[in-house]
């Protein structure tokens, strides 16, 4: 767990109980394998200390992941907080602050974000309204090195990232149970061995490339 993922786990345990807390979930369907297992990991952290939570999304698409989401977690879980779907806002960056007019007072905003422009629309227009609550984030592995310099200047106060992050979140939360211990093992393994089989169809073509220039440029 790095440091910056124990900051999350720090910041969501501190919540004081039916704490209001604004969960984003800005990303569509193609991004969900990734980010749905953050969501998951984050909201049942979110709902072990009996939080009121909010969805918001600035993806039309967000709204209805962030209630198949909410579905799949068990109902005794579930009844341990509340729940309510504030459905798409439109205008991007604009957006962030028409959502949080419609939130109203929060204690926390946690921003699920498969692209940095979208973690960087809340930072700023938060700032932009000088909004209290502190801000944390699950963000895709590819949009990682991009948020860093957001939670290394404390602008974010926690950052997860990638499938692997969510596992390892939910461990250090201690919100992960037998069943989804093992469908996040195969999630993740499944999601290495797709990214190895990528690799080698890339270094398959390099080669391919290669080979070819060189019978090219040899003798007729």
């Amino acid at each position: 767990a790095s440091p910056l993922l124990r900051q999350a786990v720090s910041q969501v345990a501190a919540l004081p109980s039916a704490a209001n807390v604004l969960v984003v979930f800005d990303y569509d369907a193609t991004q969900a394998g990734e980010m749905d297992q953050l969501a998951d990991a984050l909201l049942r952290h979110l709902l072990a200390r009996n939080a009121n939570l909010t969805a918001v999304s600035l993806n039309p698409i967000g709204p209805g992941l962030a209630q198949t989401t909410w579905d799949a977690i068990e109902p005794e879980l579930r009844s341990q907080g509340a729940w309510r779907n504030l459905g798409y806002v439109a205008g991007q960056s604009i957006g962030v602050q028409e959502a949080l007019l419609k939130a109203g007072p929060i204690d926390l905003v946690v921003e699920l974000a498969a692209s940095p422009d979208a973690l960087r629309w809340w930072i700023e227009q938060r700032q932009a309204v000088g909004h209290p609550a502190p801000l944390i984030a699950g963000v895709s592995a590819a949009a990682e090195s991009l948020a860093l310099p957001y939670a290394q200047s404390r602008q974010v106060t926690g950052l997860i990232s990638g499938a692997a992050g969510a596992t390892v979140y939910a461990r250090e939360a201690a919100v992960l149970t037998p069943e989804t211990t093992t469908i996040k093992q195969v999630q993740l393994e499944s999601l290495t061995l797709a990214n190895w089989l990528m690799a080698v169809i890339v270094l398959i073509a390099l080669v391919a490339v290669l080979f070819g220039r060189t019978r090219k440029g040899g003798p007729a």
